[in-house]
This record gives structure tokens, C-alpha cells and sequence, in this order.
């Protein structure tokens, strides 16, 4: 028997004798060390792979991936980015704690990893089938033409009920439900939607392809969700081109403006830190303390929502003292070179007063040119002439070599100096009104401009330059009379004094910060940049708050300069390889065009939220209009797709492919009779009941189509205020054959269009024949009887990456070459020199997979990387006199579409927040104490967007769970303590969340970080006897009117370029403790 052990002898059981050594100052132990192996086993890997975490996040940092057996086991930052040059930091380490919970949420159970359908549907459809056996598009007739059992799935949505089936069963059910909807419907009836090509350019081509070839429209998405800014495409004609972040360390001083670095370029941010190691001052403005105003020297804690009027005082300020009661050499010639400043606008009589109008043209003066209602003129004071100067969107459009920025007179090439000011050589000083919004509405001022009597086709007219209007607008002080501002302590618009008692900032701290912004661009020939995002940019009036923001930087000069102008990081995640992109995307290889939907648009009807709209129009529009066009927003939008304005899918009452048969069986033949034939219907109203296709396409940017409507003038076919001619007056009306039988033919095969028709970008066009031919070498090509035989095969996801690079400008340098010398040809400047360097450099899958690489300079962009310099925005416009895509050819001071002068928006102003109530009429019983509170939904530190939010890593950072923050006396006055559930609520809908109670906040506002999804620790709430709703429960979009002009110079449609966008910032909301949690677990 074994003899028992004392527990103070088990206490000794593993000791051993030790050998000491040095006098007992060290010893000598023998242990087994098979517990290492746990952890060699955990950090063991097969292989390295190179990703990123592609989460619609911008910063696309490269990380090595570790794996074993299939799966991560690991993942660290990759360090190898190209060198930025001994001056200046490098690139890495790129990351953050959201996208390095990655490899978590690969396998969270969170995931869905197969396809689902819900069990009603799944046993209706298995039912059909075997009823229906080898005609799926007969079973899925069968359900959805039986009223009870439509009615039956319909029903089930939003109860869970998912059962899991095999791919092959969703897709054939999938396939099935859209060619019925085709037939039955048309294909314009199919609708896709996908965020973000840039965070995985194939995945999102495929789908867009797939819709294409289909015949469905795609929605765009930047508009959508309020990133894209509408004042790029106002000012510059540019969707949003902006530097690269390490272009901040080039800077000299830098304004942080509703851009929150850290938080939301947190890869980037490091580069705010070291520049002000250079002695690079910054300043910080936001309401909140914000993480990117701990970088900062200043903060203006301005007021949510007014930083249009701080903007305007800044502006006030740069121009009184630098442009008045000063010059500053640099600063003029950069206004009469690149602004339009000098440009000449006429006058008009409004009830008695004078008004600006619209920009003096060629045509007005007689003079025999091409496109001559789209030559805008100025002074020129060699000649005491008006003259049309190279470079406005009339010389674009006719290829006569004259679309540069070079100042010359056009007509006779002579040089030009352009007079910026009529004060001094004036033929009177005229009074003028200008509108400007309060809180009470809108209200006239009146002040003086300097005028010259000019003789017109249509008599005399007076004119002012662009440069006296601003002056004007600003209040400054000329001494020619009018309600000006004597000293910047005058409560008038739009001085330091008038914008304090808006915004809250000091009137000395204004008149401080706009003076060193334009005193270090004096220094620096332009070095001041303005960081802007989503802080500024996802109200209804962004776009004024922008225009007065971004007017800082061209007073300046600092546009298109290295370490100035503006960077704009809101959903700015580059498509670089844009031409390879666009042709497969589009499916552009096999048809077009391409249907393409505004986004917002869409949703705002598709939703019924124009059913909601709170206010007339009319209490929206300038004084100076004597009335609203319409009072609902939603008929400005039918307005902008009647007259081709805006896209509107699907565009007809009827079947697309039974209209194109109805115009052929009366007598139609050709696409333009059949256009003709549509055009016809529309007008007489006949189209009002409810395999060719007829489609409609918008007048769109970037083509000749942008010279559809003269004038700026708003002219409805549908009041026979015009004829309806398609492309002109009304949408492009197109006939496109579409075969069914071949979409996966053209889906996996490069179309042979690619070698027949030019490729290009931003108006210009070259031959890619060559490049096909290599591809077909490269890739393979298709060797089946059928129409893709013996073209390129992209059936794999490499194989279509491979396509797009070697058909981009900016990574084939042969085709930058090509780019830049179709560009010489139009502009007749020396370009090609920009790419040459790299001409024979093309891009593959495989060298980017082993390392990033910095792309090729092109056309496609504005700016230039050549021989190693950081990119910036309108860097080759100011450099090689390229001129800006917009009806001057310069940078827009003055916009003069009668929409804009309708909403009093022909120049930068400050429209105050949207008056918006939580309840318009019967709000739910008051229950205790409560607040109102300005609801913003910003980016979130612990997610990008949804992704991450759920995930356990990030959950424990931060609360575990939904919650708002506001100020701690606004919770204190509701009763709310930190950390109590609370209810956030409007007539739109109810969010229940943890109360963040913070000081960083001020009073009068509430964050709800965006996109926390609803499933992680909701309770429900007695409002709705539900669970609680998302952030964007109380939310609603607002459309607006300006945002939708159409076939007008920059102002016209393109793809996430320019139309209405999803803002959501002008909303209020009632806060309060949530009397009970329940969390509906009985």
C-alpha cells in the first residue's frame, strides 16, 4: 500500500536543488519548457500574405496577413511603402485598433458566411419548382402573380425565419426573380447598390458589370450619404480631388475645420504631429474638444452648424486688408490668372433695384465666335476692351487648341491684362441688393458696385466685374457708399463682430487667425491648407458653408500649390486605375451607356420621404425671388429629370423594351427617330398608362452636353417654354440591345468595344487598340462559339485586376502618355513630359501584391507626382495653365444659374442651421424631465462605419454597446446621470443608448456615433414596444433644389460628381431617461 504524503510535503513536491553561483547572486534551475511550445504554435504561420482590411475606410493601410492551415492566425503592419524622400516622414506604420480586430471578425459569429432564405419563401419556391421542373422563371411567376402567397412572404420580412440553402438554390431563385422582373416590369426595374468601388475594385465591378449587362441602374453612393461636397463640383468642376496626407507635412499653417484627424485618418495622423515639429502652426475648428484639437495652437469653439459664418468674417477680414487697404503682388496675379475675378457680370433691375445677373458672353457683344453663349469675357486694361480670354468652356468643347489658361485675347491671341476692379475708371457707382439669411428668413442689403456702360445686341446694359461683387457681398468698406462695415466691430454682415454673436468666437480671435492664414501664405507663395470634413459637410447648406470656407484658400493663392488649399477627407478613398475601372464596371467593353441613379434622389422617393417635407420652399429662396419655383422640393427634383438634369430610373411609365416596340410599329427606324418618337409622346402626355430598350440618360459632365442650356436659364418643354429635343432640352434618348442568352459571355470576356472605340477620361479620349492585343496575350483569351470568343478572359478576379491596370492612365505609363497628349492636343500645351519618365512601366497584380507602388501622373487627376513629389490637388492647372473644368475655365467665385440666384446662392454666404422642431403636431405624453438637443451622427472611434462595431475588441473599449454623448448640464437638466439608458426620439423614430455624459460637448447638441448596429445590448422602449431603433432612426434627408441643376457647365450631372445628397445634420431631437429597461426576454 502506498504510503500517504503530509499536505506540507505535497507543498515541497516539485522543489529541486538549485546550484547558485557568484556568492548566491544568481542561480541554476532545470524545468521543463514544453509550455513554450503553446505559444510557437500560435505564432507559427504556412505563408504571408499581403491584404488590407477593405472596410470602407480610407485609409487602406497594408498589412501582413499570417496563415496557417487556411486560416489568420496573426497580422502586423508592413513597413515597406515607397520612401518619401529623405526631408520628410515616411508613409508607415499604418493601422488602427478597428482594423486590426480584422482577423476576430473574419470568424465572429456575427458573420454571415452562406445564403439564406426566409422559410416562407424557401417552401413556396421549392413547392413551385417541382410544379414548374426546368423553368425557374415560370415557378417564380407563379408566386408572385398568386396574390396569397405574395402577400404571405411579404409578411414574414423583418421576423427572422432564415434557413440556410446552397448557393446553387439562392442564385437560381436570385436569377429567376430578376429576368420575371425584366419582362414582366422592364430592366430598369432591377436596382443595384453598392458602396465604395475603391475599397475592392473588382468585387464592386462585378456587381455593377452584372447590372449593366442586365440593363439595371446602379445608385451612386457619395452623393447618398452626404460625403461628396457639392461645392468642389461648384467651384472647380471636380467631383473632390485633394492632396495626399503626407502633402500636410509640406504646409505652413493649417486649419482643422470639422475634420476630426485622429479619429478618422488615424493611419494619417502622425503627419499633423510632425509637421508642427517644422514649426507649422495649427489651428483647430470645431465645436466639440475634439482629438484633432489637442494638435492645435488655436480652437474656435464655434457653434454647430455656423461655421459658414465664421468663414465669411475670415474672409471679410483677408479681403479688406490684402485686397483694399493693401495689395499683395502674389495674391492679385494668382485672382486674375486662375479665379474669376475679373470676369464681368451684368446688372439687372429687380422692382426697382439693382441685382447681379448672369456672366456678360461673347454672344452678347456680337462677336462671331463658336459656342459664343458660353465665352464669358472680361477687361482687358492693354486694350480698354471687353475680350474673351483663352480657356472658357466654349473653347473646350471646339477643339481649336484654345482651352488653356494662357492670357491671351482668344480672338486675336494678343496678350491681355485683366482689369480686376471697374473703381477708378468707372462709368457710375450703382446700389445694389444683396440677400442675406438670418434665423427670421431671409432680408436685402443694400451696397454699391462700380459699374460700365456696355453696348449690347440687345442694347446698353451695365456691368460690373466678379471681383466688385465679392467686395460688395463682403461689406468691405470702399468708400463708394452702401451698409458697409467701418470697422470690424459693426454689427453688419459679414464682419467678426456680426458673425460672435452667431458663431460664439471671439471677434479678436477671427480677425488673429484670418490674418496669419493669409500673412504665411505671403511668406510661402501659398502654404496654407484647410483640413474640412464631414463636420462642415453633412448639412443641408454645406455647400455655402464650403464655398465661404474654401474662398479662404483662393484669396490666398494657396489652391493648387504643395502644402495649400483645401484637403477634403470625407469618404475620400481614390479609384486610382479609373478608365480600367469604368470600362469593366460599366460593362462599357459590350454596351452603354451606362444607367446610372443618383442616389438620394431615389431613396428620398422610393421611401416616401418626400411625404414628410415640414416647410414650404418659399421660406428657403432668396428675397430677391419673388417666389419659389415650387414649394415642394420633390417637384424640383421631377423638374431637374424632365429636363435631363438629373437621372430618373426607372425614366418611363411603361416597359422600356414596349416602348422601343411601340416607336418601331409607328414607322420609327433609326435611334434618333425613335428619340424623336419618345420626345413627341412625352409632350402630348400619351406615355401615361401604367429586345431593344429605349433609355434615358442625364445631360452629363465632362461631354459637349454641358453646353445644353445657355444662360443659366430654366426653359420646360412640358409649358412649352421649349421644344423637347433630346439631349438638349430634355434627357439623351438612347436605344440599346440587350441578348440575355449572352450575359455570362460578356460578363467574363473584355468586349471587343475596347479596341473599337477610344477610352478615356474627363473629355478626352485615346486609342487603347494596342493595349487590348496585349491583353489578350497576357490573359488569354475566351475559346468558346460564342460572342466573347477570342476575347480577353477575365473570368477570375485577377484576370479582371490585370485588366484594369494595364487600361488606367495612372498605371500604364504608355496610356498616360497616350492621356496627356490627347490633352495637348485640345489645351495645345506641352503636357506629354508629366508621364514620359514612366512611359514604359505598367502595373500587374503581382507587383502590387509585393509592394505599393506610387502611381503614374494623369490627366485623370489634377495633380502631379512626377519625379517624386507629393500629390496636391490643381497643382498641373496652376503650373501648366491647364484651366478648370467649369464655364470660366478658373476657380468660381460666381455661379449664375437662375437656381442659384432663386436660393440667393450666386455667391458664398451664411444660411443659418434648418429651423426643425422634433414634433410638427402630436408628440408622445412628456414623462418626466427632457431636453432638446441638435442630433449629429459623426464617425465613430471604435468602428468603421458598421463594421467592427459589433466585434468583442472593440465592444470593450468602449461601453459595450449603442450610445449618444452629450453635455453634462444638459444632462443634468434632463435628470440624466453618465451611463444611464436613455430614450432620443423625433416624429422620425427612437434610439435607445447608454448616456455618455461628458464636458468635451457643449451645450445644445448630442453625438450618436453612426452605424452602431442595433443587435448588441438594445433594450426596448414603451414609445414604439419595440426594441430601439439605429442612429438613423430620428434622422431624415433633405433634398436640395441647387444641388440639381443639370446641363449647365460644372453644373452638370455626373456619377457621384455632383446632385442631391443625403445631408442629415439640420434635426433635433428629445432626450430623456428611459423609464424602464426592458429587454423583451418574456
Amino acid at each position: 500500500m502506498k504510503r500517504k504524503r503530509s499536505p506540507l510535503a505535497n507543498r515541497f513536491k516539485y522543489i529541486r536543488p538549485i546550484e547558485r553561483q557568484a556568492d548566491g547572486h544568481s542561480e541554476t534551475t532545470y524545468g521543463d519548457r514544453a509550455w513554450e511550445d503553446a505559444y510557437r504554435r500560435r505564432w507559427q504561420h504556412d505563408k504571408v500574405v499581403r491584404s488590407t482590411h477593405g472596410v470602407n475606410c480610407t485609409g487602406s493601410c497594408s498589412w501582413n496577413i499570417y496563415v496557417k492551415n487556411g486560416i489568420v492566425t496573426w497580422e502586423g503592419q508592413q513597413l515597406d511603402y515607397p520612401s518619401t524622400g529623405p526631408d520628410m516622414p515616411d508613409f508607415e506604420p499604418r493601422g488602427c485598433p478597428r482594423g486590426a480586430s480584422f482577423s476576430w471578425y473574419m470568424y465572429s459569429p456575427l458573420r454571415v458566411k452562406y445564403p439564406y432564405v426566409r422559410g416562407v419563401l424557401l417552401d413556396m419556391w421549392r413547392e413551385a419548382l417541382a410544379a414548374h421542373p426546368n423553368n425557374p422563371l415560370e415557378a417564380w411567376k407563379s408566386i408572385v402573380e398568386d396574390r396569397e402567397k405574395a402577400k404571405r412572404y411579404k409578411q414574414a420580412r423583418g421576423k427572422g425565419g432564415f434557413v440556410r440553402v446552397s448557393w446553387d438554390e439562392a442564385l437560381t431563385l436570385v436569377a429567376a426573380s430578376l429576368l420575371y422582373t425584366v419582362v414582366k416590369y422592364g430592366p430598369d426595374r432591377n436596382i443595384g447598390f453598392s458602396p465604395i468601388p475603391a475599397m475592392s475594385m473588382v468585387s464592386h465591378a462585378a456587381g455593377s458589370r452584372f447590372m449593366q449587362l442586365m440593363g439595371g441602374p446602379m445608385l451612386s453612393f457619395y452623393d447618398w450619404y452626404a460625403d461628396l461636397p457639392p461645392a468642389s463640383p461648384q467651384i472647380w468642376g471636380d467631383q473632390t480631388d485633394v492632396p495626399e496626407s503626407s502633402d500636410w507635412y509640406n504646409a505652413g499653417y493649417i486649419i482643422t475645420w470639422g475634420s476630426n484627424v485622429p479619429l478618422t485618418r488615424t493611419p494619417d495622423a502622425h503627419f499633423l504631429a510632425e509637421v508642427r515639429y517644422r514649426g507649422t502652426k495649427v489651428v483647430s475648428v470645431s465645436p466639440d474638444y475634439a482629438e484633432s484639437t489637442k494638435f492645435a495652437d488655436d480652437w474656435l469653439s464655434v457653434k454647430q452648424g455656423t461655421d459658414g459664418a465664421l468663414a465669411m468674417a475670415m474672409g471679410h477680414v483677408i479681403l479688406n486688408e490684402y485686397y483694399v487697404k493693401r495689395t499683395v503682388p502674389y495674391f492679385e496675379r494668382y485672382a486674375k490668372t486662375y479665379t474669376d475675378f475679373p470676369f464681368v457680370v451684368t446688372l439687372k433691375q429687380n422692382g426697382g433695384a439693382w441685382t447681379a445677373g448672369r456672366f456678360l458672353l461673347a454672344k452678347d457683344l456680337g462677336k462671331q465666335t463658336n459656342n459664343a453663349e458660353w465665352k464669358p469675357v472680361i477687361y482687358d486694361e492693354n486694350t480698354d476692351s471687353f475680350v474673351v480670354p483663352n480657356g472658357t468652356i466654349g473653347a473646350r468643347w471646339e477643339d481649336k487648341g484654345k482651352w488653356n489658361l494662357r492670357l491671351v485675347d482668344e480672338e486675336t491671341g494678343q496678350p491681355i491684362e485683366p482689369r480686376l476692379s471697374f473703381l477708378g475708371s468707372e462709368d457710375g457707382i450703382f446700389p445694389i441688393q444683396l440677400p442675406y439669411f438670418t434665423d427670421d428668413g431671409g432680408k436685402t442689403i443694400e451696397r454699391a458696385v462700380p459699374v460700365k456702360k456696355v453696348r449690347t445686341e440687345t442694347g446698353d446694359v451695365y456691368v460690373t466685374t466678379v471681383y466688385d461683387l465679392i467686395l460688395a457681398n463682403y461689406g468691405i468698406d470702399r468708400g463708394i457708399g452702401g451698409v458697409v462695415a467701418r470697422s470690424y466691430d459693426d454689427n453688419v454682415p459679414f464682419t467678426p463682430a456680426w458673425q460672435e454673436a452667431i458663431t460664439g468666437v471671439k471677434r479678436n480671435l477671427v480677425v488673429k487667425i484670418a490674418r496669419e492664414f493669409a500673412d504665411n501664405a505671403i511668406d510661402t507663395n501659398g502654404r496654407s491648407m484647410i483640413i474640412v470634413g464631414a463636420g462642415i459637410n453633412h448639412w443641408y447648406n454645406s455647400d455655402t458653408i464650403y464655398r465661404a470656407v474654401l474662398n479662404l484658400v483662393l484669396f490666398v493663392g494657396a489652391q493648387g500649390v504643395n502644402g495649400g488649399g483645401w484637403a477634403h477627407y470625407v469618404g475620400q478613398e481614390k479609384l486610382r486605375p479609373a478608365e480600367g475601372w469604368q470600362t469593366i464596371a460599366m460593362a462599357r467593353d459590350w454596351v452603354g451607356p451606362a444607367k446610372l441613379q443618383n442616389g438620394t434622389s431615389f431613396f428620398y422617393f422610393a421611401t416616401d420621404q418626400w411625404r414628410y417635407e415640414e416647410r414650404p420652399v418659399d421660406e428657403l429662396v432668396s428675397p430677391l425671388a419673388k417666389k419659389a419655383r415650387y414649394l415642394h422640393p420633390g417637384d424640383y427634383n421631377v423638374l431637374a429629370a424632365r429636363l435631363g438634369w438629373l437621372p430618373s430610373y426607372p425614366t418611363f411609365n411603361k416597359n422600356g423594351i414596349e416602348l422601343y416596340n411601340e416607336a418601331v410599329h409607328a414607322g420609327a427606324r433609326t435611334p434618333e427617330e425613335i428619340g424623336a418618337y419618345v420626345a413627341k409622346q412625352l409632350k402630348e402626355k400619351k406615355l401615361q398608362k401604367p429586345m431593344k430598350e429605349v433609355v434615358a440618360t442625364p445631360l452629363l459632365h465632362d461631354t459637349a452636353q454641358e453646353l445644353a442650356q445657355p444662360f443659366g436659364e430654366v426653359k420646360d418643354w412640358s409649358k412649352g417654354e421649349t421644344e423637347p429635343i433630346p439631349g438638349k432640352t430634355m434627357p439623351n434618348i438612347h436605344v440599346i440591345e440587350r441578348d440575355y442568352t449572352l450575359i455570362y459571355d460578356q460578363m467574363t470576356a473584355l468586349g471587343p468595344n475596347v479596341a473599337r472605340q477610344p477610352i478615356g477620361t474627363k473629355g478626352i479620349a485615346w486609342s487603347a487598340k494596342d493595349e487590348y492585343e496585349q491583353l489578350k496575350r497576357r490573359l488569354g483569351t475566351v475559346r468558346r462559339a460564342s460572342v466573347a470568343d477570342g476575347c480577353p478572359d477575365i473570368s477570375e478576379a485577377k484576370k479582371a485586376a490585370e485588366a484594369i491596370l494595364t487600361l488606367s492612365s495612372t498605371t500604364n505609363g504608355k496610356m498616360a502618355v497616350k492621356a496627356w497628349e490627347a490633352l495637348e492636343k485640345k489645351t495645345d500645351l506641352k503636357l506629354a513630359d508629366l508621364a514620359k519618365e514612366r512611359e514604359e512601366e505598367c502595373f500587374t497584380f503581382a507587383q502590387i501584391t509585393a509592394q505599393p507602388k506610387t502611381v503614374i501622373t494623369s490627366p485623370a487627376f489634377s495633380g502631379s507626382e512626377k519625379g517624386g513629389r507629393r500629390y496636391s490637388p490643381f497643382t498641373t492647372n496652376v503650373e501648366r495653365l491647364i484651366p478648370w473644368r467649369t464655364l470660366t475655365g478658373r476657380q468660381s467665385f460666381y455661379i449664375d444659374h437662375e437656381l442659384m440666384h432663386e436660393f440667393g446662392e450666386t455667391m458664398a454666404t451664411f444660411k443659418p442651421v434648418l429651423p426643425h422642431r422634433p414634433f410638427s403636431n402630436k408628440r408622445p405624453k412628456e414623462n418626466g424631465k427632457e431636453v432638446i438637443l441638435n442630433y449629429l451622427t459623426p464617425h465613430n472611434k471604435w468602428s468603421i462605419h458598421s463594421m467592427y462595431f459589433d466585434s468583442l475588441p472593440m465592444l470593450t473599449l468602449f461601453r459595450g454597446g449603442p450610445t449618444v454623448w452629450m453635455n453634462k448640464d444638459d444632462a443634468a437638466e434632463a435628470g440624466i446621470n453618465d451611463n444611464d439608458w436613455i430614450e432620443c426620439f423625433n416624429e422620425n423614430g427612437v434610439v435607445v443608448a447608454r448616456a455618455v455624459v461628458s464636458h468635451r460637448l457643449p451645450r445644445g447638441m448630442a453625438f450618436m456615433h453612426h452605424a452602431q448596429d442595433r443587435h448588441i445590448n438594445v433594450p426596448g422602449t414603451k414609445l414604439t414596444n419595440n426594441r430601439g431603433g439605429t442612429h438613423n432612426s430620428p434622422t431624415r434627408i433633405h433634398v436640395k433644389p441647387t444641388h440639381m441643376i443639370g446641363g449647365y457647365a460644372q453644373l452638370s450631372y455626373g456619377f457621384n460628381y455632383y446632385g442631391p445628397t443625403g445631408n442629415q445634420r439640420d434635426l433635433y431631437v428629445v432626450i430623456r431617461k428611459l423609464e424602464e429597461v426592458d429587454w423583451l426576454e418574456d
